[in-house]
């Protein structure tokens, strides 16, 4: 147990702070350094042909969406015109009942019966007789009078 080694323990001195010192490793002939990511994206750039490409994709997108938009509408277009259309066909149905029921009961007052009593119970007339009658002599002519005086015979 008395192994008297010698340890090297530079890199855990400090100088000054209490952090380990750091030391470069030392690069050996033909190693690559890796590159962090990155750096590698800050370096990468696109070629004309790739901006193409990702424009036509971005394109391509937005009119799929537009189209999606326009269908969509359109279908809920349709639903709400559909049922204005039922909605209208009841309304006319409704109208066309109440026609025929009108139709039925004007035909059935349009009968003299129907008139003669009408016109006696509710409307209080009585048939004209002889005594009521006035004739009119026209033998002397028609004349019509004028404003201001003129006559026309």
């Amino acid at each position: 147990m008395a192994d008297h080694a010698a340890y090297n323990l530079e890199m855990f001195e400090t100088r000054g702070s209490a952090a380990p010192v750091r030391r470069e490793r030392p690069e050996a002939p033909g190693e690559k350094l890796k590159k962090v990511p990155s750096q590698r994206r800050r370096e990468k750039t696109m070629s004309p042909g790739e901006i193409l490409r990702a424009g036509i994709i971005v394109l391509v997108a937005a009119v799929t969406v537009y189209m999606g938009y326009v269908q969509l509408s359109a279908g809920a277009e349709s639903y709400r015109l559909n049922n204005e259309i039922q909605s209208k066909k009841v309304q006319l149905q409704e109208k066309l009942d109440e026609n025929a029921r009108l139709n039925v009961q004007l035909s059935e007052m349009k009968t003299a019966d129907k008139v003669a009593y009408y016109a006696t119970n509710v409307l209080g007339m009585v048939k004209a007789d002889n005594a009521q009658t006035e004739y009119i002599d026209l033998s002397d002519g028609d004349v019509v009078l004028f404003a201001g005086g003129r006559q026309l015979r």
